[in-house]
């Protein structure tokens, strides 16, 4: 088994290069990254429902989508990320047990869960995810140390109940940091450096791999083409309807509108029992802010007693 510790904080290079050492190199492969602020959805995945769409945006949070199944999760500076990519069939109990190892010798005891969690007090400090190619499988796992527990439920705080879709849904739990059940604390560096030395001895690491210009060159190919896009992060998504309804003065106020691809089908408001068949949206990307401002622009002739605000609530997820 070789290791690769990433050199980048970048979200999309790393959910890149796990995509390019599956695919790509033949060697069993332990990688440990850490990645600035960042959202990670499923592959499976509505990516508008799954996140605070206004929040990461006025953050300046990005959101990418990774290529195994499971639930969203949130990454800073303050969460490790350990990948195990291995020929044949792996349990997640191959890439759980040795961080449990890890942990005791901190006197951190740990449980599973029925989901493949690692829990402290009943709290979740890990998330795994899989994802298998030809003979080949790649497990993921998130280990929270000093992660913003403010930034993190605010990023995954969406209305996920506007939202009708066949998508995998995360099913939210209770979370800790490691910071928080040590004696002594780490810097977010130090404690990455320990699990990374720790988990090379725990896996019998023959050699550890620097990425090459070659690696770097065709894993940045990926983040520009596909990692980094609208088409995969967003638009990947199932199709799926959005409904939400408020009321202003009384009346009742209703817009639907159905997505596939990541673009607009069909779309209707209701405002005071009259019905609007929202044409001028259809095949427009579903973008939170393009959508209020042409439908603030579409009302001014078509539904004056509708202002930017009222859109701007209706649109809120």
């Amino acid at each position: 088994m070789i290791a690769i510790l990433s050199p980048n904080y970048n979200p999309y290079f790393n959910i890149a290069l796990e995509y390019y050492l599956l695919h790509e190199l033949d060697e069993d492969i332990l990688l440990v990254y850490r990645n600035e602020t960042s959202v990670i959805v499923g592959k499976h995945q509505n990516a508008f429902a799954e996140a605070n769409q206004q929040f990461i945006h006025q953050a300046n949070i990005p959101l990418v989508r990774r290529i195994s199944g499971g639930g969203t999760v949130f990454h800073d500076l303050g969460n490790i990320n350990i990948t195990i990519i291995r020929k044949g069939k792996l349990k997640f109990m191959d890439l759980l047990q040795p961080i449990r190892e890890v942990l005791y010798k901190l006197n951190i005891e740990t449980e599973i869960s029925e989901k493949n969690d690692l829990l402290v007090d009943k709290k979740k400090i890990t998330g795994t995810a899989a994802h298998i190619y030809k003979e080949k499988t790649l497990h993921h796992a998130t280990l929270l140390y000093n992660a913003s527990q403010e930034i993190l439920h605010k990023s995954l705080n969406g209305k996920k109940e506007c939202f009708i879709d066949k998508g995998v849904r995360s099913r939210p739990s209770p979370t800790i940091n490691l910071i928080d059940c040590l004696n002594v604390n780490y810097t977010n560096e130090q404690f990455a450096d320990f699990m990374w030395n720790e988990l090379k001895q725990m896996y019998g690491v023959e050699n550890v791999y620097k990425l090459n210009e070659h690696d770097v060159s065709v894993v940045n190919d990926l983040v520009k083409n596909k990692f980094s896009s609208w088409n995969w992060n967003y638009a990947f998504s199932p199709s799926f309807e959005f409904v939400n309804s408020i009321f202003e003065e009384g009346v009742l106020i209703q817009l639907s509108i159905q997505v596939k691809n990541g673009c607009i089908e069909k779309a209707t408001l209701v405002n005071n029992g009259k019905t609007y068949e929202l044409t001028v949206l259809n095949t427009s990307p579903f973008i939170q802010l393009e959508l209020i401002n042409t439908l603030s622009d579409w009302s001014k002739k078509n539904c004056p007693t509708l202002k930017l605000s009222s859109f701007e609530k209706l649109l809120k997820f």
